[in-house]
C-alpha cells in the first residue's frame, strides 16, 4: 500500500467514526425528546457539534471485531454488536464516571436498565445499528477512498472535534 492510499485509507476510518458518531447523537436526540415530550437537543460530552463520540469507539470495537471473524450473517452480527456494544458501554460508563465525577447517560427510566448505566432496550438498538454498520462500513470505505476530499474533510472533522474537546475539559464553556 502506498502512503498516500494509508492516508487516505486513515482519513476514510476518520470519516466513518465521524458518521457513527453523528448518528449517536441524533439516537440520543430522538431519545431525549422522546422522553421529554418535546424537542431536546442532546449536548452529550462534546456539547458543541452534533456527535456523541462514545458510539463512534464502540461502533469501531465491534465491527474492528466482528470483521475479524469475517463471512458473518445479519444474526450473528446483531447478536454480536448487542454483547459487544453492551460490554463496551458498561465499562465506558464506569471509566467516564471515575475520571469526570458525574454521569453521562442514565438509563434508570428505561425498563430493563443495569445500574442506569446499560439498557436491554438500547443494547437491541445498539445491535441494530451494528447491523447497519457491517453493511455500510465497505460503501464508506470504497466511497471515501475515490473522493480527492476525504483527507481534507477528515482533517477539519477531527480539528473540529479536538478544539471542542479542548474547549470542554478546559471548562471554557
Amino acid at each position: 500500500m502506498l502512503k498516500s492510499d494509508a492516508v487516505k485509507r486513515t482519513a476514510a476510518y476518520v470519516i466513518e467514526f465521524i458518521i457513527y458518531s453523528f448518528l449517536g447523537w441524533l439516537y440520543e436526540t430522538i431519545c431525549e425528546s422522546i422522553f421529554a415530550g418535546r424537542f431536546v437537543l442532546n449536548e452529550g460530552f462534546l456539547c458543541h457539534l452534533p456527535v456523541c463520540p462514545i458510539y463512534g469507539v464502540g461502533a469501531f470495537i465491534a465491527l474492528g471485531i466482528m470483521y475479524r471473524i469475517g463471512n458473518l450473517n445479519k444474526l450473528k452480527v446483531f447478536i454480536g454488536g448487542t454483547v459487544i456494544t453492551t460490554v463496551v458501554e458498561y465499562i465506558a460508563a464506569i471509566i467516564l464516571e471515575s475520571i469526570l465525577n458525574k454521569k453521562l447517560w442514565d438509563y434508570t427510566p428505561w425498563i430493563l436498565d443495569f445500574q442506569g448505566r446499560i439498557s436491554v432496550i438500547s443494547s437491541l438498538i445498539f445491535g441494530l445499528g451494528c447491523v447497519l454498520g457491517y453493511w455500510l462500513h465497505p460503501r464508506c470505505m470504497a466511497y471515501c477512498l475515490k473522493r480527492q476530499w476525504t483527507v481534507a474533510v477528515a482533517a477539519l472533522c477531527l480539528l473540529a472535534m479536538v478544539i471542542d474537546f479542548i474547549i470542554v475539559v478546559s471548562g471554557l464553556v
